[in-house]
This record gives C-alpha cells, structure tokens and sequence, in this order.
C-alpha cells in the first residue's frame, strides 16, 4: 500500500509540474488534458483516475500553494510588517507561476481565497481586540488593505519589480500607519499555558 501512495504522490507531483511548465508558456485557459499529459508522459486515463479536470488539478495546487505561503507570512515576525512584506515579495520572486496564480484573476481563485480569509481572520481577531473596532468595521478595513497590497503588488511586478525598497517602504508605512489608527495589536495573542 505504501508503494501505491507513493506512485500517487509522484504522478500528481508530474502533473503539477508539467501544469506549472505549460502555463509558463500557454494561458491556463488554453491548456488542454491532452496537452498535459503529453507534457507529463502520462496516458489521459491516469489523469483522469486523479483529477476530473484541470481546473480540479489547478484547486490542489492553488489550496497547497496557499497554504504553504500562508504558513510562511504566519511564522513569528514579532509584528514586523516589514518582515511580513519581505517574505510574501520573496516568495512571489521565487515562484512566478504563483504570482501568477495570487495577482491575477484568471485562475479558479479557490487557493487565494483560502489564503486571504486565513489572513482576514487573523486581521480581525486583532483589530476587535478590546472593542475599538467592530467585525463589520474590521472587514472594510482588511479588505482594503488586501485589495490595495494586491494592486500594487501587481503593478510592480508589471513595471519590472523596479525599486523594491521603496515599494516595501510604501506598503510598511501604510499598512502600520493605518492599522495603528485602529488600535491594531501586531502581537498575535499570548496563549495560556
């Protein structure tokens, strides 16, 4: 059973790179079942014993990706926003397909989602804290935050990543100035022991 696993794991793991291959050269929209099988020199038959389609095989990896970019933003950083903003410009550098996945439209979005209410839920806890800021309030106030972050973001990438420092400057200016006028705590909340 364990070799069977394992042979599941890697099949997937061709598919998800061989995804990840074409759409560096192709729009997701115009990659077919067939195109990717043939790039991962996999008969349709395996694929489709894994996936149903190739928007289901692009959920797997937008949810995984996610989850991963979330678990990185989500490492202790002792409120730095800058630290965060570091670590989500590095990991977008590092992989382009998922820029591309996060940034633009064009994808199923399941991925991003799940990224952005993790960061929402996050964003929220801290800013009701001691009732200075209602949940109705705080989703206004993330969801600009998320949408502006995101645009620029997108902009930069588009302009060439052209003067990072001072987009990093930008983005850690607003993003502490306007949550501290809300009494935004960048400390997640001690836990009991």
């Amino acid at each position: 059973m364990a070799g069977s696993d394992r042979r599941i794991r890697y099949t997937k793991q061709v598919l998800k790179d061989s995804l990840f291959e074409l759409m560096q050269e192709t729009p997701v929209e115009q990659i077919t079942v067939k195109e990717l099988c043939a790039r991962a020199d996999i008969n349709r038959a395996t694929f489709y014993a894994h996936y149903d389609t190739l928007v289901a095989l692009l959920e797997e990896i937008e949810v995984e990706k996610s989850r991963e970019l979330f678990e990185t933003l989500n490492k202790p950083r002792g409120g730095d926003t800058a630290k965060v903003i570091d670590g989500v410009l590095k990991y977008l550098k590092e992989h382009p397909v998922m820029r591309d996945i996060f940034l633009n439209t064009r994808v199923t979005g399941k991925g991003l989602a799940l990224l952005l209410q993790g960061i929402e839920d996050d964003t929220t806890e801290r800013l009701t804290r001691g009732g200075r800021v209602s949940p109705e309030q705080a989703h206004w106030i993330y969801l600009f935050l998320v949408n502006g972050f995101r645009e620029l973001l997108r902009q930069w990438f588009a302009d060439g990543m052209k003067d990072e420092f001072l987009l990093k400057q930008t983005l850690t200016s607003i993003i502490d100035s306007g949550l501290r006028g809300f009494g935004y705590d960048p400390e997640p909340p001690r836990q009991e022991k």
